[in-house]
């Protein structure tokens, strides 16, 4: 973690390049090993990286441990700015923070639930002989007829996920009685989890180009490996697009760059 995000951080100390994507995890620590007995070692932590600018990421604050010996993150008010060469404000004390902010879309519980049991790797498995040689993974589109099959498979296969509504729901029946509240809104709870019933099929339905895209990537990694599994997620990766949306915009990257 560490190299990657010096990496990023000197690409924008510099200002050679935008940073798409999400905030970084912020450990800016360099550790040695020590050996021990019993064929164990401990990591003694013996520098900090710092950025160019002159910033520490650093994002847990091991200097200030609370009375339970647990540690925080490093306050908002604690940060400090630096600039980049082209003047642009960059923070210390909480990883990277991306020139352009890309969301991670958010899979659906159904979709969860089938990556949890692992039903589309032991799909992929079975049906491996079902799928024609790959020639390119970016390329390749699932057959509907495979993602029928998959419905059909899965239809007699036992697996749990729950929406974040069916989540806060169950919280409520906890609080409810807790406090003794039961009677009062017991039938509206249930009426309510009627309504939020689980129908797999429907469900599935809901997110079928999620789905088909986890069981294309599963499939490309089968006669690809890595590279294919990467290639097959081009068309799904929102910091790719957003990526090849700037440098198709010379006007819009030089425009961040410059901090205008």
């Amino acid at each position: 973690a560490s190299a990657s995000e010096i990496v990023a951080g000197v690409m924008q100390d510099y200002d050679r390049g935008i940073l798409v994507g999400r905030k970084s995890y912020g450990k800016g620590l360099v550790q040695r090993t020590l050996p021990l007995s019993y064929n164990s070692q401990m990591k003694v932590t013996i520098a900090k990286y710092y950025t160019p600018s002159g910033r520490c990421i650093q994002a847990i604050d091991y200097s200030s441990r609370n009375p339970d010996g647990s540690v925080g993150k490093i306050a908002d008010s604690l940060k400090t700015a630096f600039r980049t060469e082209n003047g642009r404000p960059v923070y210390d004390g909480g990883g990277i923070d991306p020139d352009v902010q890309v969301e991670r879309p958010r899979l659906s519980p159904v979709a969860i639930g089938l990556l949890k049991e692992d039903l589309i790797f032991k799909f992929a498995n079975q049906y491996s002989g079902a799928v024609p040689q790959i020639q390119n993974a970016q390329s390749f589109e699932l057959p509907e007829k495979l993602y029928l099959d998959f419905k059909k498979w899965v239809s007699d296969k036992t697996f749990s996920y729950s929406s974040p509504l069916q989540t806060k729901i169950d919280e409520l029946k906890v609080a409810a009685e807790r406090y003794g509240e039961t009677d009062k809104i017991g039938q509206a709870l249930k009426q309510l989890e009627a309504a939020l019933s689980r129908d797999v099929q429907s469900d599935m339905e809901k997110s079928k180009e999620e789905i088909k895209y986890l069981i294309k990537e599963e499939f490309a990694m089968r006669q690809h490996l890595e590279r294919g599994q990467i290639e097959a997620s081009f068309s799904f990766d929102n910091d790719l697009k957003r990526a090849i949306q700037l440098l198709n915009n010379p006007i819009e990257y030089n425009k961040i760059l410059s901090g205008r």
